[in-house]
């Protein structure tokens, strides 16, 4: 559920309520994330997703099926996830 917060509209000079943008906040303030697509199945995958911190990451497979692996956290730059066998897929780093 997204919560709604009172914008004003300069054109209209009017007071409504609406959902904040990505656009809208201070620099910085948004966060970062990044998606990583394994095309070659592997059962160790190496992501350099350089968010500058240790995003949570999800998984997914090629068949849309979210998988559980061990992650590895090598510095804010790289994770390592560590599968019991091979597949592709994607990683989403937020």
């Amino acid at each position: 559920m997204s919560k709604l917060i009172k914008k004003f509209d300069l054109n209209t000079q009017k007071s409504y309520l609406g959902k904040i943008q990505p656009d809208e906040l201070a620099p910085g303030i948004a966060d970062k994330n990044y998606v990583h697509h394994q095309d070659v199945p592997a059962s160790v995958w190496t992501i350099s997703h350089n968010l500058n911190k240790k995003p949570s990451v999800e998984v997914i497979d090629s068949a849309g099926t979210k998988v559980e692996g061990e992650i590895k956290y090598i510095d804010d730059n790289i994770v390592e996830i560590y599968f019991s066998a091979e597949f592709s897929g994607k990683a989403i780093c937020n």
